[in-house]
């Protein structure tokens, strides 16, 4: 659209009925321990530190549950493959791992609890997945600072 006042003004494209996924939990845990998780795991993987993070948010890893969060996207195969191949034991591990590492930054259990709740409603629209940025509420921010976190560029 063109108008006199604001000029050339792009047309936005929302999905009519979208479907949400999973992003601020799997960011910050991807942005702030892949790498401790890799060197945790014996011949780990990306692969397997995205299904184990997947495994962490939802309780469980499956072919379904991979459309729903943005750290499967595009590996989904590569996961869903991986899934087939990997002991779920490794995949538990992993997301164990998860646990001990958030609890080693964040001292406060209220505090842990809420930022994880908070991060789990950071969401995407998974058919407009690159023309938006959740928002981070501040309460989660704060929580993420206080732990020495980070959640920006990663």
């Amino acid at each position: 659209m063109v108008t006199e006042k604001d000029g050339f003004i792009p047309k936005r494209s929302t999905a009519a009925h979208p479907i949400f996924i999973e992003y601020g939990l799997s960011r910050l845990i991807w942005i702030n321990f892949k790498r401790a998780l890799l060197r945790s795991s014996f011949n780990g993987s990306e692969t397997l530190i995205r299904l184990g993070i997947v495994y962490f948010i939802f309780g469980s890893v499956n072919e379904n549950l991979l459309r729903y969060t943005f750290i499967a996207d595009g590996h989904e195969t590569e996961m869903a493959n991986a899934i087939n191949s990997t002991s779920p034991q490794r995949i538990k591990n992993i997301s164990k791992k998860i646990n001990e590492l958030l609890d080693e930054r964040i001292k406060d259990h209220d505090d842990r609890m809420l930022l994880e709740s908070l991060m789990r409603c950071c969401v995407l629209d998974s058919k407009n997945k690159l023309s938006q940025t959740p928002q981070v509420p501040q309460t989660a921010m704060d929580i993420i600072e206080r732990s020495g976190l980070k959640y920006g560029d990663g």
